[in-house]
């Protein structure tokens, strides 16, 4: 009997190599985030709280911040139009079905002035969604269906797909850990999105074969923007989303991570998902900068943080009027003499002058005491994007179900010999106790 049970254990470890054999061929694949709460319950419902999750979600009273019923002149649209919520940290972009694929109506809800702005009026219809955004506001993004696993950017945006990981009970070799990548990959994880540019085809404006981890890195499947519309003259960020491509030119760049400061499963100390609050998250490093009255004399030192001047808001998430919102990541001194260089401060912005708004560039240089030397203004002209393709039909992005892996990922040869296996050990037991029942 003992030699029975053995051959059975034998032939189902046959089975279960044979399943992971046919996974492994076939690749990862998207299960869902809820998979993920299984076992990371704690981890996954902080996660729910951030704007990450929160990015993109279907349209509802309770998901829709803007208001409708206004009459702004740049409302040209209704609620029961919208089917997706996109943002809402900033702004909100709303979604909507047209002929099958879906676009972003040309207006915006602008959260913190309360006010709707006009977002591509002229050439809406021209931007599809699943070509402009969509890889970046999902998770499990498929460009050959333009089709994803879950909207928002879940669990496995970050750690990769997680059907093996789940079906090898937790394994932790399959399955992506950011935070034990070499310091370059880590930091690509929150740049493939934190970016701006295209596919190397230029069809798409996020990065397509790039997982986590993986193989391919992300340079290699993204082609960074450089276009003036998007960057001041000195090479920092005006637009959103463009994180990473100041990282890359701020010291930060040499050993310091974005997981250093932000945290990624939940809101964190501040409205940015950071770790600390103050200037404490600066001066964990920077301590010979601790004495502020020594380090900034020109400043009130109670009020004095380190961002105020070394991160600057600088970029636009809202294209409103009433200041830059996204604040740069390049961790650069005030240059007010750069401004000089540049035209000005409309046409080259420094942490000096966006607060002291009364007080002029060669001021603050003064203060600063900063050699401003013969000037020669500089040329702003920078590469553009590469050129966007004329748009094609794209179907409408669904929700593709989540689904462990199971039966109908096992070929079914394999499974069919399984089954005769298993059936062929079970006959032998019977025969075996009918023998038994015999000799008795």
């Amino acid at each position: 009997m003992r030699k029975i049970v053995a051959v059975v254990g034998v032939m189902l470890a046959i089975v279960v190599l044979l399943t992971h054999a046919t996974a492994k061929a076939q690749g990862p694949v998207y299960i869902g985030s809820d998979s993920c709460a299984l076992c990371h319950g704690a981890k996954h419902e902080s996660s729910q709280q951030t704007w990450h999750v929160r990015i993109l979600r279907p349209a509802s009273e309770e998901t829709i911040a803007g208001d409708f019923t206004s009459t702004d002149a740049d409302l040209t649209f209704t609620v029961d139009e919208v089917a997706y919520v996109v943002g809402g940290q900033f702004s909100e972009r709303y979604l909507t079905e047209v002929e099958g694929e879906l676009y972003v109506l040309p207006a915006q809800w602008n959260v913190a002035s309360d006010e709707w702005v006009p977002y591509h009026p002229e050439d809406w219809l021209d931007r599809p969604y699943a070509r402009y955004c969509a890889g970046c506001h999902t998770t499990g993004f498929d460009a050959e269906s333009e089709t994803w696993s879950e909207v928002g950017v879940q669990c496995e945006a970050c750690h990769g797909p997680g059907s093996d990981h789940v079906a090898l009970a937790g394994e932790r070799a399959m399955i992506i850990n950011p935070a034990l990548l070499d310091f370059q990959a880590q930091t690509e994880v929150c740049g493939q999105c934190h970016s701006r540019g295209t596919d190397p085809e230029g069809v798409y404006e996020f990065p397509l074969d790039f997982q986590p981890g993986g193989a391919l890195k992300l340079d290699d499947a993204f082609i960074a923007a450089t276009d003036e519309e998007h960057f001041w003259p000195d090479g920092s960020s005006r637009a959103h989303h463009q994180e990473y491509l100041d990282w890359q030119k701020s010291p930060h760049a040499a050993g310091v991570s974005c997981i250093f400061c932000h945290v990624s499963h939940s809101h964190g100390e501040t409205a940015h998902q950071t770790r600390w609050v103050g200037n404490h998250r600066c001066l964990i490093c920077h301590e010979e900068k601790r004495d502020l009255e020594t380090h900034v004399p020109y400043m009130q030192t109670q009020t004095a943080f380190c961002t105020d001047c070394h991160m600057p808001t600088l970029a636009e998430a809202a294209t409103a009027e009433y200041n830059f919102d996204i604040h740069s990541h390049t961790f650069w001194d005030p240059d007010p003499v750069g401004t000089m260089r540049y035209g000005g401060q409309d046409a080259m912005p420094n942490a000096c002058n966006l607060c002291h708004t009364d007080q002029t560039p060669e001021w603050a240089a003064q203060v600063l005491g900063l050699e401003v030397a013969p000037l020669t203004p500089i040329p702003t002209a920078t590469p553009a994007l590469p050129p966007t393709p004329a748009p094609t039909a794209i179907p409408v992005p669904t929700v593709a179900p989540s689904e462990s892996p199971g039966l109908g990922e096992i070929p079914w040869t394999w499974l069919g010999a399984a089954v005769v296996i298993i059936a062929a050990v079970m006959a032998v037991i019977l025969i075996q106790r009918r023998r038994e029942e015999v000799t008795r």
